[in-house]
Order: C-alpha cells, then sequence, then structure tokens
C-alpha cells in the first residue's frame, strides 16, 4: 500500500510538470505563428506655406481635427499637419480676397487630423473656422475670430473680438476683450479676465465670467445652467435680472451705484443667478 501511494504522488507529480510543459510550448507556437499587433505608426509631419497678399478673410473647414493656431513672425501662413499617412488633407484656394482650406470629405477619410496653423502678425483679416469634430487652441490672436465648433473644446487666450459657436464641448476663454459673442447648447462657458461687451447664451452649461470690466450693454441667457458673474472692483453698471424658478443673489457692491452706465440684462428660467 505504501508503494502504491508513492507511485499515485510521483504518477500526480509528473502529470503536473507535463502539462506546465505543454502550455509553455503553445505560449510559445502562438507567439511565432499568430501575427503581432501593429506597432502604432509614427507620425508624419507635413509643413506648406501660404501668402497672404490681399487676402481679407482665411476660411478653414475641418471636418474631424484637432487644430492649434498660434501667432507667428513669419510672413507666410504656416500650416503643420501632424498625422500617420503621407499625404496633405486639406485642400486650398483664393476667391474674391478669401483664402480657403477645406479637408476631405469626412465620408472618404474619417480618420482624426492635427493641425498646427501659424497666423503672421501682420495679417489684420478675420479667421473663420467650421470644426466638425476636436478641440481648437487658440492663443495671442487679435483677429476678428468666428468659430462654429460641433464637438469638442475650444479654448482660446490673449484674444480680442470673437463670435463663437460649440455645440457639445466646453468654451474656456482667458484675458478677452472686445465685442464677446458666445453659444453654447451642453457645454459650459467659462471666461478668465473680460473686458468688453457681451452677448452670451447657453441651454445647460453653466456660464461663469471672473473679473468681468463691462464697456458697454451686455446680455446673458440660460435655461437650466447657472449664470456667474464676477464683476470687476467700482463697475459702471446697472442690472436687470428675471429667472422664472431659479435662485437669484445680486450682491449690491456688484455695480457702482452712482454711475450706471452699463446695462447688464440676465435671463434664466431653473438655473441660478449669481452677480457679485
Amino acid at each position: 500500500m505504501k508503494n502504491r501511494s508513492i507511485v499515485m504522488k510521483i504518477l500526480v507529480f509528473g502529470s503536473i510538470i507535463l502539462v506546465l510543459l505543454l502550455l509553455v510550448v503553445i505560449s510559445s507556437l502562438i507567439n511565432i505563428f499568430l501575427p503581432k499587433e501593429k506597432e502604432e505608426s509614427k507620425k508624419i509631419i507635413i509643413s506648406k506655406n501660404y501668402s497672404l497678399d490681399n487676402v481679407d478673410n482665411i476660411s478653414f473647414n475641418f471636418k474631424k481635427a484637432n487644430s492649434t493656431f498660434e501667432i507667428s513672425d513669419t510672413e507666410e501662413l504656416t500650416i503643420v499637419q501632424n498625422h500617420k499617412e503621407e499625404k496633405f488633407y486639406l485642400n486650398y484656394k483664393v476667391k474674391d480676397n478669401n483664402a480657403y482650406f477645406e479637408e476631405d470629405s469626412y465620408i472618404i477619410n474619417p480618420q482624426q487630423k492635427n493641425y498646427i496653423i501659424y497666423i503672421p502678425k501682420n495679417y489684420k483679416g478675420k479667421i473663420t473656422l467650421i470644426n466638425g469634430f476636436g478641440k481648437v487652441e487658440i492663443s495671442d490672436i487679435i483677429n476678428d475670430l468666428y468659430i462654429n465648433n460641433n464637438s469638442g473644446k475650444l479654448t482660446i487666450n490673449n484674444s480680442k473680438n470673437m463670435r463663437i459657436k460649440d455645440v457639445s464641448g466646453d468654451i474656456s476663454l482667458s484675458n478677452i476683450e472686445g465685442n464677446i459673442v458666445a453659444e453654447s447648447t451642453t457645454g459650459d462657458i467659462i471666461i478668465d479676465n473680460l473686458t468688453g461687451i457681451t452677448n452670451i447664451e447657453s441651454i445647460t452649461g453653466d456660464i461663469i465670467i471672473n473679473k468681468f470690466s463691462i464697456v458697454g450693454d451686455s446680455f446673458f441667457e440660460n435655461v437650466s445652467g447657472d449664470i456667474i458673474l464676477d464683476m470687476e472692483q467700482d463697475s459702471l453698471c446697472k442690472i436687470n435680472a428675471s429667472n422664472e424658478r431659479g435662485k437669484t443673489s445680486i450682491d449690491e457692491k456688484a455695480c457702482n451705484s452712482l454711475l450706471k452706465i452699463n446695462m447688464i440684462n440676465v435671463k434664466n428660467i431653473t438655473g441660478s443667478i449669481k452677480i457679485f
């Protein structure tokens, strides 16, 4: 009986060793014969320059792209495409003093593109951007901006005079001057350090203005998101606020009580209003 027990133990141990060896062999065969996952393709950078002589408006139409706009010291506009294929996806034409850059159809090429656009600082015309899907970043550009972004975050720093619309992405602005028109459906609109005249609307996103120096009549409207205005000290303004079902809180020191020059019209339905 004792010998039989020893034999059984040897058989069990041998079976375990055999199974482990079999697993090692199978794993090795899988690594040899099955195709490995493709390594991530390297990005290919393509750069092109364009003259802006006699151009009053630059128009970009992107279907699905992340784009960054920066100022440059060069005389020409430069576009840098960062993608995995050796093809430049923007078609270019000039008509009636307008320069048009339009991306290939989304159906033909649905992949996400990445562009960096360098705007010459001596260019004084307008900039128009229509973007289907993707984030947009703009810095230090003081040209008039017209932006329509369907889905993706929009970030603008150190700029002036803009008309912007973002359907489902957030709008984040900082150090902004001039006439500002902004509209969002579901995203938040947040502005830090604003000096100007505004017309800002949202449906479900919050509207938040930090350090607002008003220089003309301004309008804010929301449906279910909050409206929060942090006024600069001694702002020359008068507040006209209406709210159907949300809470309203207005600090009496938000505006200079002696010189009520500029009107702030604020309207909400279910979201709160806070002005201080």
